[in-house]
């Protein structure tokens, strides 16, 4: 019974959540730049995805995309598909991590090259 109650209440939050985006979308249908950001919003919402931008290296969820201030053309076309990729923000999680543990690689090894040499330092002294 609660299984029920909690599907029904996700599916009228989802439906509740589609009509307010819609509504608030619809105010600039007439501006193409804004619909084609719209598009790619609403790609990466219905795929439960984020978008990322690899201009700015930054991620957005469907509503701060809408809200931000990325721009997207309609004359760009292909330009747009390079710079905006709606992906699944486990992978963006799993990247970061991968780069961090590239950067504390790089500090461990500049911290021993670091007391390595002032260790000689004093021994020479």
């Amino acid at each position: 019974m609660q299984t029920i109650i909690r599907l029904n209440i996700a599916k009228i939050i989802s439906f509740l959540y589609v009509c307010i985006m819609d509504g608030a979308w619809n105010k600039s249908d007439k501006d193409p730049d804004y619909m084609e950001k719209r598009v790619h919003a609403k790609d990466a919402y219905y795929s439960d995805c984020w978008i990322y931008s690899t201009h700015t290296q930054k991620w957005y969820t469907p509503e701060e995309f809408m809200a931000g201030n990325e721009r997207v053309s309609h004359y760009r076309g292909r330009e747009d598909e390079r710079q905006f990729k709606i992906m699944d923000p486990k992978a963006g999680l799993k990247d970061k991590l991968a780069k961090l543990k590239e950067i504390q690689n790089d500090i461990d090894e500049f911290s021993t090259r670091m007391m390595d040499y002032y260790e000689f330092k004093k021994k020479k002294k």
